[in-house]
């Protein structure tokens, strides 16, 4: 064996197990260190070290013999070489389907209505909430402007996707009250969704809308108001037909 991958709890410890499979003195191998061990935050974010151990050329070693004296070493040496292969996995592939922003640690964003987070044990995104949202985290409400997020923790987002305006109109009589203004606000239909973010240290969570005008007046019902009003002759019916076609607000004399 001329190079093999090592993991421990310590990097000494990964060094001496390194050389204990390879059967091998330090002198003999060069050592490099992948991975330096970390205790975490509670638990949280705890790494092994992994340390690569790759044999001088110059040195040759009878590892036949050396199998034959040592009880049991081909299964461990066997052991150790899958060990190996999941190791290099880890550490030389990156994720499948991410991009190199979503890799880095302490970043957050949105994307498809969902919320994800990207963080370790010393780096964590941040976020500011905006009017219209609800957010949980761990089920529990958020009642401040801005948190802190962390992929331990699950969270879900609350707002209202769909409401509707409703439209409003009015006819005002003016000029000695012979003449008629008709104002028309037509309604909104909203439909809303949360705004997509690239992966940052910060990100803001906020809505987007989409909003469809709404016209329900009918020809019918200014007549009837008219008539209400006593206002029978001198119609413009084209201001009429105007009113029930527009999507804005609109003041129709």
């Amino acid at each position: 064996m001329n190079e093999f991958i090592s993991k421990a709890s310590t990097v000494e410890d990964a060094i001496d197990r390194g050389l204990h499979v390879m059967n091998i003195s330090q002198k003999d191998v060069n050592i490099e260190v992948l991975q330096v061990n970390t205790k975490g935050f509670i638990g949280i974010g705890k790494k092994q070290a992994i340390v690569k151990l790759k044999r001088i050329k110059n040195t040759q070693q009878n590892i036949e013999k050396t199998t034959n004296s040592v009880p049991n070493l081909e299964k461990f040496v066997q052991e150790a070489l899958n060990e190996y292969k999941e190791t290099e996995e880890l550490v030389k592939k990156p994720p499948m389907n991410t991009t190199v922003e979503e890799e880095k640690e302490g970043v957050a964003w949105i994307q498809n209505n969902e919320l994800f987070v990207n963080s370790s044990h010393d780096k964590y995104a941040t976020a500011s909430i905006k009017e219209g949202i609800t957010l949980y985290k761990n089920e529990e409400k958020i009642t401040k402007q801005t948190i802190l997020l962390s992929k331990d923790d699950e969270y879900r987002v609350e707002y209202e996707e769909f409401y509707e305006k409703p439209m409003s109109w009015k006819i005002s009589i003016i000029k000695n009250e012979i003449e008629a203004i008709l104002d028309v606000y037509p309604g909104e239909k909203i439909s809303r969704n949360l705004k997509d973010v690239a992966p940052s240290e910060h990100i803001t969570i906020e809505l987007q809308s989409q909003k469809e005008p709404v016209n329900t007046l009918s020809k019918a019902d200014i007549l009837a108001e008219l008539d209400n009003k006593n206002i029978i002759f001198g119609l413009n019916h084209t201001a009429i037909e105007n009113a029930l076609e527009t999507k804005e607000q609109v003041d129709l004399s």
